[in-house]
């Protein structure tokens, strides 16, 4: 076996970093999230207000910190690693709605209007936009970057975060209020 060489050595660092450093940024806003998860009072900086100033814009800036990131990449190893974590996103989504969601249906005094199980499709579409989403913006930055347009490629790619996080909240409101709930007594 031949020892790697230096260029061999460089471009796994840099697909290392490629893919740790953007699920390093959407592992800190989910670690910001679970922190204003946890904020109980209401005042000036309640968890809310957390969230929209703390949570939300470290969300949105990770598909710019991807496309900076990626920059030296071809863009076919861009769009592998986008893949990558988009579906790794997506199924930590499905993974948090299903025990989340599992968890207030077993609440139910009089039990849940429907299962768990009868949710797995919808879960399942909201992982996908979410992940989906995440890698498409990533990607748009990426090539937005990669051209020479920074500054643009780091807007469109926040821009189209931020569409998409707002269609999935949406979405995915709608499909919590049309199908989830408990029981009502009889």
């Amino acid at each position: 076996m031949r020892p790697m060489t230096l260029s061999r050595r460089v471009e796994r660092r840099a697909l290392a970093i490629a893919i740790v450093g953007p699920i390093a940024v959407i592992a800190m806003a989910y670690f910001l999230w679970w922190v204003s998860d946890r904020m109980l009072y209401v005042g000036p900086l309640d968890r809310a207000a957390f969230g929209w100033i703390a949570v939300m814009p470290t969300w949105w800036v990770s598909p710019a910190v991807a496309a900076l990131l990626w920059r030296g990449l071809p863009s076919r190893v861009a769009t592998g690693v986008a893949t990558t974590i988009g579906v790794l996103l997506g199924a930590a989504t499905v993974l948090l709605l299903w025990t989340s969601i599992g968890r207030e249906m077993g609440a139910c005094p009089n039990g849940p209007r429907t299962s768990p199980a009868e949710s797995v499709l919808w879960m399942l579409l909201v992982g996908l936009a979410i992940g989906g989403g995440w890698a498409t913006s990533a990607l748009t930055a990426s090539s937005m970057v990669r051209s020479g347009q920074v500054w643009r490629g780091f807007g469109a790619g926040i821009g189209v975060l931020v569409a998409v996080t707002f269609m999935t909240i949406v979405v995915a409101s709608l499909l919590i209020m049309m199908y989830m709930g408990c029981n009502r007594p009889s």
